[in-house]
């Protein structure tokens, strides 16, 4: 359901779940599929990486799951510094996502990939703008 309300949000009018899209039961299925993976992340506007939960059924951090609190230090005259967000590798590579089957071809075949994360939401654009 996360996923839907992100794509509406963004005004994406289409969403293809992997967890809904391959079939799981199904081994000469799911490997067949599988080998398709790269493909389908190269073509698509947009990959969503859920990186903080451990079933797809755990939502998404920052949309129904908050996001960790930032350490915030106020300044005179009413400035904040706001702690510093990991880069994307270094968040990607303690996030439950990375222990997960099929992430790699996730992350190195996506155009754009929209990782949310426990303390950040991250988007790495590398298609044509």
């Amino acid at each position: 359901m996360d996923a839907i309300t992100v794509c509406r949000e963004l005004k994406y009018r289409h969403l293809w779940a992997d967890c809904l899209g391959i079939i799981q039961d199904e081994v000469d299925a799911n490997l067949m599929q599988l080998k398709q993976m790269a493909s389908l992340y190269h073509h698509a506007t947009l990959t969503i990486v859920a990186a903080t939960g451990y079933t797809a059924t755990c939502g998404l951090s920052g949309v129904s799951r908050a996001r960790d609190e930032q350490e915030h230090i106020k300044l005179q005259g009413g400035l904040e510094i706001v702690e510093s967000v990991p880069d994307l590798d270094a968040a990607l590579c303690s996030s439950k996502w990375n222990e997960r089957g099929g992430t790699c071809q996730e992350h190195v075949s996506s155009l754009d990939l929209l990782s949310l994360c426990i303390q950040s939401c991250i988007l790495v654009q590398n298609g044509p703008q």
